[in-house]
């Protein structure tokens, strides 16, 4: 279990089970995320799904940070791994799109090594 979930357990109002959602939700809207992230781009200009996984991204946080009870934390936590997984699919088709053709492969590329990068310094800096 990382410190983060550790310390999460310490609070005595979050049961197991919240904890589990908690956890278990990241994954669940990610993928939901991505499944809007295949729809809305076809019917709606780049630029308008840039906005729209930047505005899951602030309303998220918001109603995280924000949240009276339990359930609207919740709620904004899945609008963020919505925004997450919308963000994860739009980012490659945006990039292929603005960047000439030899080098779109490699700026593609390029992202998704930062992307490994962060998370691979996240998870050292949490052991």
């Amino acid at each position: 279990m990382s410190r983060a979930d550790q310390n999460t357990t310490t609070d005595p109002n979050i049961c197991e089970e919240h904890l589990k959602a908690l956890t278990g939700i990241l994954n669940l809207f990610t993928f939901n995320g991505l499944a809007m992230a295949v729809l809305i781009p076809n019917q709606f200009d780049r630029h308008w799904t840039i906005a729209t996984a930047g505005v899951l991204f602030i309303l998220g946080p918001l109603l995280t940070g924000f949240a009276p009870n339990y359930v609207v934390f919740l709620v904004g936590r899945s609008f963020a791994s919505a925004g997450v997984g919308f963000a994860l699919m739009i980012t490659p088709i945006y990039i292929t799109e603005v960047s000439p053709a030899f080098p779109s492969s490699f700026y593609i590329s390029f992202a998704q090594v930062f992307i490994n990068i962060g998370t691979f310094l996240s998870n050292i800096s949490n052991y």
